[in-house]
């Protein structure tokens, strides 16, 4: 069922990255514009890597795969956070 809802998650986040990327390659976009296609670009990014933890959840409640704990840094995460909710 998991892998089903990432293809169906994954299709349209592709289409939005590739129109996302289409439109940074548009050197006409003003800079107000560029930035909020970095954020479009961002968002989408970050929702693919939350389809690949979900996966990820699956395979370990499965027991397919193994939990190797590693150290994160904060900060970036919260800065990201709050550039994207800043708009």
């Amino acid at each position: 069922v998991l892998a089903r809802l990432s293809h169906e998650l994954r299709t349209p986040l592709n289409g939005i990255l590739g129109f996302g990327q289409l439109l940074q390659a548009d050197a006409a976009l003003s800079a107000r514009a560029q930035e909020q296609v970095r954020y479009i670009v961002g968002a989408a990014r970050q929702l693919t890597a939350l389809v690949d933890q979900v996966l990820q959840l699956n395979r370990l409640s499965s027991g397919a795969a193994v939990l190797r704990p590693q150290p994160v840094l904060l900060p970036p995460i919260v800065q990201r956070a709050h550039a994207l909710n800043a708009p």
